[in-house]
């Protein structure tokens, strides 16, 4: 359901004006006329709640328009997890898509970084943030997302997970980092001397744990899946995924040590643009099903 995100609020009469770049698309892309009502939502409302404007006049570029009413709407499920995507930069303009995706998916945040195999543009950072948030609210008026999406300053990957364990510390309840590789590259698992609770760990026994070093297992989830991991319905949820090549491997051991699960996409390379779209759907999906497949506790 299309909905037009407000500038303001209205004044003490219950009218809004409405001028600009914003005139501009109500008028002349979404064509409203005066009597016309459509749906819109307040600075720093509330997610379900929705007004509806009547469009009262359409005079020197100004369009004048009555809140009549509020509404609870009924039609946005409620959101069971915060979900953050931190996304390596990729070439081009592929950030813009995903910036788009991510937004009309509801997702929280968007944290951009830098990565080994990033390729570093021209344009400066509050360039490409004020673009960034032009999408989001063009992409939010055009799903109907209840969430405001934010994006968050370019980072390197020390500085994106030390912003993971700020998230983490004001984030009551449980919180899950899922680490994303387009091969099976895991650490040891229960039959080459790592118990089940350490696996994953890059402290965790064996020699090649202890160097470093990254196995390829035949399973590519062989550490767990989406659903064990989901399980325990975290409050908050941070999804890493790489830019064209992926991570390297000292990058995936950074993830690693700061305690994040590593999931493969199997036996096919998906583009950047396709793995953040891919994960973060699969998410909300299996958390909005969550009644339905719960697993059973052992």
């Amino acid at each position: 359901m299309k909905q037009f995100l407000l500038k303001k609020n209205p004044d003490r009469d219950g009218l809004v004006r409405i001028c600009g770049k914003e005139y501009h698309y109500l008028v002349h892309v979404r064509r409203v006329k005066p009597g016309d009502v459509f749906n819109a939502r307040l600075p720093d409302s509330p997610p379900a709640c929705l007004v509806k404007v009547t469009v009262c006049s359409i005079n020197d570029n100004t369009l004048t328009g009555s809140v009549k009413t509020m509404e609870q709407s009924g039609d946005n499920p409620k959101q069971q997890t915060a979900i953050v995507l931190f996304q390596a930069l990729p070439r081009g303009t592929r950030m813009d898509l995903i910036i788009r995706q991510a937004a009309e998916l509801e997702i929280n945040e968007v944290v951009s970084f830098v990565s080994e195999y990033s390729t570093l543009q021209k344009k400066s950072i509050d360039e490409r943030l004020e673009r960034w948030r032009r999408i989001i609210k063009e992409a939010r008026q055009q799903s109907g997302s209840f969430v405001n999406t934010k994006v968050r300053g370019i980072q390197t990957v020390n500085g994106l997970l030390a912003y993971w364990e700020e998230l983490r510390a004001g984030t009551s309840g449980e919180t899950l980092g899922l680490v994303f590789s387009p091969s099976a590259m895991v650490y040891p698992t229960e039959s080459q001397g790592v118990d089940s609770e350490n696996r994953g760990s890059p402290l965790a026994g064996g020699e090649n744990a202890a160097s470093g070093t990254l196995q390829i297992l035949s399973n590519p989830l062989a550490q767990g899946s989406f659903h064990r991991y989901l399980n325990k319905k975290p409050a908050l949820t941070a999804l890493a995924v790489g830019p064209e090549g992926g991570f390297s491997g000292s990058e995936l051991n950074c993830f690693l040590n700061a305690g994040f699960k590593l999931l493969s996409f199997g036996t096919t390379v998906l583009r950047t643009e396709t793995a953040s779209l891919f994960t973060a759907a699969a998410v909300k999906i299996i958390l909005q099903e969550g009644a339905l497949w719960m697993l059973k506790q052992q």
